[in-house]
């Protein structure tokens, strides 16, 4: 027992800071971490070219749920954050993609951590953000700019638009939300903001930019919250990865004094992922709704359509290609409605890596370690110089420990926990075949160490320098003894351990619902406190939505009635100025109609006078034909020796032979 102490004290000195580098660089772990961690919020599914998917519990969610409102936006120094305190916001809001698939929302997993995965809108009075498609393939060079939604084609009906004056809050958008009937005008009436870029300056080197934070400031009713991001590992290692770990949510993410601190473990890119343990339902072919289900029969949406098509043709065109990259396996699951088997979910058409979950399942050699954990602290402070040793070390002791053959799954998960060995390990290449290089120095601290079979191979053991040598040899030689002593009593413990692997996918599955109810019964416990506190609230919350949805329609009616009324005051003033303008021009034309009714007057008048005048003149060149005629006969009749010569009469004396003289 003196050996098996010393070798777990020499294995504790090596791995004692290991866990400080991993918890700087993060931990990688297989795309299964999800299956489990999000089981008791939702179920999964087979769509075929998207893989297995996952959709949340309805009861839990509650009717109208959409992604990325149940929660709030925050600044942190990567950009927008979406904040929630939903259980399963930790992964979906921040791996993967949403899509709507036969009526309801479902998340594809995915590689990369960042922020927020959302599509952001800018309009006049509201602001608008929508989940990424699995579609929308991260690449460094681009990234996602304003092209996003056209070139992703993501429709009216995925978006949520909120009044500038209510986006910034510390509690949820979810009452907030402007009914989405109303988006296409808010489409219509916006412009894409959508900033996601490479920066290797913040955690995992992604930033969400999007609408101003200073401009949220000054129009919201209290300043967008801030956090200074940071990343930890220590939730996922003590509380996930742990066998006795409680598998809280909120211990990889959660904001402490100030800091937001997410655990963000990288996801390995593995060949032959495994399959969930219970898979509800097999699509024989996907069924998505892009958010133009509602929208595109109205002839605002056909009108939105026909945009998005023209402005489709005039993206750039080294834009990257609209094609899901599926990260969970693509093998249809055996069963639907019953759980798996572990050969059934990692033995699907290759050999799959475990993750650390199912590493963490493992009983057998569990129990020795916290036995020999209290003297770690003295350990690390009497030996120092073994701190430089090589992060690997430490996922490299769970498959140390068993020698059986039914723990074999366990060998899997050297292929990701070193990452740096490929190229300074050529021996080990065979059997961990996804190994990659980076620390060649490795090569010189990690001799063939393969004492026991594959499933005892990685007992990497750094050798920091030459004067520790001597030391090392010696622990590796202890190590050996405690690999012989485990195997001893793993033999007497086999057949106890063969059961236990037989009983363990429904232990699993058990320990993971029984916590996920004792969770939910925590969380109920919580949620009812708060609801005693929150029947009110939620009753009142009813009601407060009721209250705002009917604030909303009053304040859109009101809006409306407003542009109504000021189209009703405008067009006032656009009749009372036509009004006005024909009165004038009335005005006008009946001084006109007098001018020339005057003018016609004044010419009559004087075609008056003229016509009398003309009339006169007339008539006294008629009489004076008459009285020259009269005289011609007269003389044409009286002697000749009476004929006198006619005497002109003076002038102004009447004419001769008129009227007058007639009358004499």
């Amino acid at each position: 027992m003196k050996t098996l102490a010393l070798a777990f004290t020499s294995l504790f000195i090596v791995l004692a800071p290991v866990s400080r580098v991993e918890a700087q660089s993060g931990y990688d772990v297989s795309i299964d971490f999800f299956y489990d961690a999000l089981q008791p919020y939702g179920d999964w599914v087979y769509i075929p070219t998207y893989g297995y998917c996952w959709e949340p519990y309805s009861g839990l969610v509650g009717p109208g749920w959409q992604p990325y409102t149940d929660g709030y936006w925050a600044y942190t120094d990567a950009g927008w954050t979406w904040m929630t305190d939903e259980p399963f916001g930790w992964a979906t809001y921040h791996y993967g993609r949403w899509m709507i698939h036969a009526g309801h929302w479902c998340w594809v997993p995915g590689y990369d951590w960042a922020p927020a995965w959302v599509s952001w809108r800018q309009g006049p009075q509201y602001i608008g953000w929508a989940p990424l498609p699995p579609d929308a393939f991260w690449v460094l060079s681009l990234g996602f700019g304003a092209w996003t939604d056209v070139y992703y084609d993501i429709g009216p009906g995925w978006y949520n638009f909120v009044p500038y004056q209510s986006f910034a809050c510390s509690t949820s958008l979810r009452p907030y939300v402007v009914n989405r009937s109303y988006n296409v005008n808010f489409i219509s009436q916006s412009v894409n903001i959508t900033n996601i870029t490479y920066n290797k300056q913040v955690v995992n080197h992604i930033f969400v930019g999007g609408p101003d934070v200073n401009r949220m400031d000054q129009m919201g009713r209290m300043p967008v919250p801030r956090y200074q991001l940071r990343r930890d590992d220590s939730g996922l290692r003590n509380d996930w990865l742990r066998r006795d770990g409680d598998r809280d949510p909120r211990h990889l993410f959660h904001v402490d004094r100030g800091q937001l601190i997410v655990a963000a473990p990288q996801i390995r890119r593995d060949e032959h992922p495994g399959l969930p343990s219970r898979v509800r339902e097999r699509f024989t072919q996907p069924e998505i709704d892009r958010g133009w289900a509602h929208a595109g029969n109205s002839e605002q949406g056909r009108h939105l359509q026909s945009l998005r098509e023209q402005a489709r043709r005039e993206l750039p065109k080294n834009l990257p290609a609209r094609q899901p990259v599926i990260a969970t396996s693509n093998t249809p699951p055996p069963a639907v409605g019953r759980t798996l088997s572990t050969t059934e979910r990692h033995n699907h058409g290759g050999y799959a890596a475990r993750t650390e979950e199912v590493r963490r399942a493992m009983p057998e050699v569990r129990p020795t370690v916290p036995e020999v954990r209290p003297s770690v602290p003295e350990i690390r402070r009497s030996m120092p110089e073994v701190r430089p040793s090589v992060p690997e070390v430490r996922r490299s002791l769970p498959e140390v420990r068993p020698s059986v053959p039914e723990v074999r799954p366990s060998v899997p998960e050297v292929r990701p926990s070193v990452p740096e060995i490929r190229r300074s390990l050529p021996e080990v290449r065979p059997s961990v075949p996804e190994v990659r290089p980076s620390v060649p120095e490795v090569r010189r601290s990690v001799p063939e160490v393969r004492p026991g079979g594959p499933q005892q191979r990685p007992s990497f053991i750094p050798q920091p320098n030459e004067q520790q040598q001597a030391q090392q040899r010696f622990q590796e030689h202890q190590m050996r003894e405690q690999q012989r002593m485990q195997q001893q009593q793993q033999a007497e413990a086999q057949a106890q351990q063969l059961q236990q692997q037989r009983e363990m996918e429904q232990r699993q599955q058990a320990q993971i619902q029984q916590q996920a109810q004792q969770r939910m019964q925590e969380q109920q416990q919580r949620e009812h406190e708060q609801r005693q506190q929150a029947q009110i609230q939620q009753q009142a919350q009813q009601r407060i939505q009721e209250q705002q949805q009917r604030d909303f329609q009053q304040r859109q009616q009101q809006m409306q009635q407003q542009r109504e009324h000021e189209q009703r005051q405008q067009a006032q003033i656009q009749q009372q100025q036509a009004q006005q303008r024909m009165q004038e021009q009335q005005r006008d034309f009946q001084q006109r109609q007098q001018q020339a009714q005057a003018q016609a007057q004044q010419m009559q008048q004087q075609q008056a006078q003229q016509q009398q005048q003309e009339f006169i003149r007339r008539a006294q060149q008629q009489a004076q034909q008459a009285q020259e005629l009269a005289r011609q006969q007269m003389q044409r009749f009286m002697p000749p020796q009476q004929q006198q010569p006619q005497q002109q009469p003076p002038a102004g004396a009447p004419p001769m032979g008129g009227r007058h003289g007639r009358g004499k």
